[in-house]
Formats: structure tokens, sequence, C-alpha cells
């Protein structure tokens, strides 16, 4: 609970002992509690469920996502409960096995994006909506809706979350609440071009149209294939009381068991400054995120503590 207190510093503890790790899985001291109430009598809104079509063949394909109407938990907790997934005895290779089988069979509805409040306890140790870090000292009082503020994911047995690095690069955290295990995929720091280039190669017309058509999370391909082109794949399967953290311009992807529900927020360590000036944003959307970088650092640049000076004597007379 020690090294847990201090988010920013655990963080960059963490970038020192793993420097070339994409992702990594934490997992809380068992007597930290995120809700003390629990998660029976929740009532919120499913703001922005999306039908995921998906189109291609041989492990390379293409998510189409086709907006629904708004639903309460409870409705989408019936729909979800109401597909047949996994039996709880599979292992968690045999899951990932099963979802790249039918990948393309029976398209699921998945929550993404509800803009609800937090459902950590104010004052809670690493509540996604109090996060300290250099994102909101940049931004100062500018608020950026899912990016500073996090978005709730309702999941049911194979929505899922194409290939994609996270707006202007920057790191994400994500903890599940309740609910089935989420698997998650990420490329290694450094093959991030060779994945680029690959994925470029496989669907030119959509490069075409955009050059940065990732950022449209509409890209799904197998990590087999990935792995048969050289690209580096680490993976990991988080459970209820964990949190993923997602490092800069890291690609990742990923699917979910069945049922649950997940909290997702971005921050910024000082190192992404840099990072966040080269990011590149898609310009055939309206909604994409855009940060002034030079009012980001200023900001920064005030908000950072001044170290005190070496002490100076005291004149005697």
């Amino acid at each position: 609970m020690r090294e847990f207190a201090d988010f920013e510093r655990y963080i960059s503890q963490i970038r020192q002992l793993h420097p070339d790790s994409g992702m990594v899985k934490i997992i809380p001291p068992s007597d930290w509690q995120p809700r003390n109430d629990g998660y029976r009598r929740l009532e919120l809104m499913v703001n922005h469920p999306v039908r995921q079509e998906i189109f291609g063949t041989a492990g390379v394909y293409e998510l189409i996502l086709i907006t629904q109407r708004a639903q309460t938990l409870g409705q989408y907790r019936e729909y979800a409960e109401g597909l047949t997934g996994p039996k709880d005895e599979m292992s968690d290779d045999q899951v990932e096995d099963l979802f790249w089988k039918t990948v393309r069979y029976r398209a699921s509805i998945y929550g993404a994006d509800s803009d609800v409040e937090t459902l950590f306890d104010a004052g809670t140790l690493w509540n996604l909506a109090e996060l300290p870090s250099a994102l909101k000292r940049g931004l100062d009082t500018a608020v950026l809706t899912g990016v500073v503020t996090p978005y709730l994911y309702v999941g049911a047995w194979k929505t899922m979350f194409a290939w994609h690095t996270e707006d202007l690069d920057l790191p994400a955290i994500n903890y599940l609440h309740f609910g089935k295990p989420k698997y998650w995929y990420a490329i290694h720091p450094a093959d991030a071009d060779r994945f680029e280039r690959y994925a470029v190669s496989r669907f030119p017309a959509e490069y075409s149209a955009c050059k940065q058509f990732l950022r449209h999370k509409c890209t799904l391909i197998s990590p087999n294939i990935l792995r048969k082109h050289g690209i580096r794949i680490t993976k990991t399967v988080q459970r209820p009381r964990e949190f993923i953290v997602v490092f800069e311009r890291v690609y990742h992807a990923g699917f979910n068991f069945g049922y649950n529900a997940a909290e997702a927020v971005n921050f910024a360590t000082e190192e992404w400054v840099q990072i966040g000036r080269k990011a590149k944003i898609c310009k055939c959307e309206g909604d994409n995120v855009k940060i002034n970088m030079d009012a980001f650092e200023a900001n920064l640049h005030r908000a950072r503590p001044i170290s005190p000076g070496p002490k100076k004597r005291a004149k005697t007379h």
C-alpha cells in the first residue's frame, strides 16, 4: 500500500524497471477498495452502444461500427448474459482460440465510450477521475471528455477494440471493475513503425483516404499473422480488480470474455511531451483531440514545483 499511494512515482518506477515494456498489469493491494458500496445497485446508462460488424478473411478484418440506441445497464446485462460465450472451465488460451475462430460470426454490441460518472469512490487511491499527472497540469482548466475524464466500457462476449494508439499517443490506464475478463494485446514499442507499414500494405484504400486510418479503431489483424511478419506481441488477461497501463504510442487491441465493466482514462508523464508534439491526428473526423503543445508546456512549467536552492548562511554583524 505504501508503493501504491503515489500514482506518478509508481508509474515512474515501472518505466525504469521495464523500459521496453509497452503494457503492464498492476494488481492493487488486497486491502484497497475502489468502491465501498459494491456494484449491485448501479443505475446508469450505456450511452453509446455500437454493433460491431466484421468483414474480411484469413485473420485480416475491418470493423464497422453501427450506433445503437442508448440503454440501461440492466438492459445491456440482459443482452450480454443471453449470449453463448466461452465455458467457465476453458483456459485463457482456449478462449483466445475461440474468439479468432468465430470473430466473423454474429456481431456483438459493445457499450463503449459511455461518459458517465466514475464508479470509484471520491478520494480513493487511483480513482481514475482524480489521477494526478502531467496531462492535467499541462491542460490546466481545460477539460477533454474521455481523455482527462474517464469513459466506461461495458462489454459482452466477443466485443472488441481494434488496433490503435491513444489520442495524441498518450498513455492510458484501464481498470476492470467487475465481470468476465478482458484479453489484451500490445505491440512492442520498437515495432510500431513496422506494424504501421504492414497495416498500410493490407489496407491501401483506407490509407489513401486517411493517412491516420488506424485512429479510426477499425483495423483488426490476428496476432499470429503479425508475429509471422516479425512484429512482437505482448498479451495478457485482465481480471476484475486489476489495472492495465498502456504506455506512449503503443498499439493495442483486445476483446471481452463476456459481460463486464471497465473504466479508462488517459494520463501523461513529462517524457510524453515530445511524443505529443510529433503525434499526428486524423483530419477526416471533426472530434479528434487536439492540444496546443506550446500552451501545454507553459502550463506544465508553471505547475512544476521549484526545488529550493542551497541554504544561505545568515549574515553576522
